[in-house]
């Protein structure tokens, strides 16, 4: 090895955390919002677009309870509350870079346990989401069932949705009424 002085610092290349809540590679640099564990800001470094709608969450996790109803393992009835988790979370740094960079979310709800990891990897324009969930939460004829979600909406316009079905894919337009 062979050291030297330099008079400007190395840059840096792969992926790497450029802050406490904040991930980049050579495509993308990702704010997450540390009290939700939701990415904020998805920068596309080539256009400098955000693909984060104005005042959203990209991978906000929420709690959904279903009307209750027969049969509520096979089919999910109405929604009749949702509450976004925007706040009681805690965000730590997973992995530096430079071939990989993670930050993790993890929280508490009642018995159940959630941690949400966002990474970042070297020459991939990708985010990558992990989400491993104790989910201890149970639902009553009374009160309904609970459920998790995790929204996604993206400030994509004129864009040509593709849906995996059984056997294929099928292209049709997202709507927010697709059914599984």
């Amino acid at each position: 090895y062979l050291l030297h002085r330099e008079v400007q610092p190395a840059q840096v290349q792969g992926a790497w955390v450029a802050g406490q809540n904040v991930l980049e590679n050579e495509f993308l640099r990702v704010e997450v919002e540390p009290a939700s564990g939701a990415i904020v800001h998805l920068i596309d470094k080539a256009s400098g677009y955000d693909l984060v709608p104005e005042g959203r969450r990209l991978g906000l996790l929420q709690l959904l309870t279903e009307a209750p109803h027969g049969m509520t393992a096979w089919e999910i009835g109405q929604v009749v509350h949702q509450h976004d988790f925007v706040d009681g979370g805690t965000l730590r740094v997973g992995e530096r870079g430079p071939h990989r960079a993670s930050l993790i979310s993890s929280r508490e709800y009642h018995d159940s346990r959630l941690n949400l990891t966002l990474s970042l990897s070297a020459g991939a324009p990708r985010v990558d989401f992990l989400l491993e969930v104790d989910w201890l939460e149970r639902g009553s004829p009374e009160l309904g069932v609970p459920m998790l979600k995790v929204a996604f909406p993206l400030a994509v316009t004129g864009g040509q949705p593709t849906f995996e079905i059984p056997f294929g894919c099928v292209s049709r337009p997202a709507d927010g009424n697709e059914v599984p």
